[in-house]
């Protein structure tokens, strides 16, 4: 589905158009640290009723995500890596979302041209308290290099 979406916007961009968008990156430390293990080793602790409320009021998570993701657990039990990967970007209730690394990205927009990446964005609130000793110019480095968002920059030929 993404390829259609990508190639709808290159029908309808006129010729020399450009474009700015942005992907989720699969090289990132959200994805591996934080979707592809934290979170699959602390799923189980949203079992109980009652911990989606505790563990908002120590962490700070959104209460109503985390209760969210109890419901999906609960209704669905074991999911495919795509739906994971899908609940654990947008929020619970996300139908679709995907991760990509640079040669997937390069590939989904080969038909622009001048296309560009670049990395941003390391958001050391998900980290709670740790992510509060973590210096302004040490999240800017590690966004560029390990970051969440890969952000794609070309032109229509």
């Amino acid at each position: 589905m993404p390829a259609t979406i990508v190639s709808e916007i290159h029908r309808v961009l006129k010729p020399g158009g450009t474009i700015t968008i942005m992907l989720y990156n699969r090289n990132s430390i959200n994805y591996y640290i934080e979707i592809m293990f934290l979170r699959k080793v602390f799923r189980w602790l949203l079992l109980p009723k009652f911990m989606p409320r505790v563990i908002s009021a120590v962490t700070g998570f959104d209460r109503w995500k985390l209760e969210g993701h109890r419901e999906v657990f609960l209704k669905k039990g074991k999911m495919t890596k795509l739906e994971w990967i899908s609940i654990n970007t947008d929020g619970p209730f996300c139908p679709l979302a995907d991760v990509y690394n640079e040669k997937q990205a390069a590939n989904l927009f080969k038909n622009f041209v001048e296309v560009k990446q670049e990395i941003w964005e390391f958001n050391s609130e998900h980290w709670s308290f740790l992510g509060k000793l973590i210096p302004i110019r040490l999240e800017r480095w590690i966004g560029r290099r390990w970051g969440w968002h890969r952000m794609i920059y070309g032109r229509k030929p």
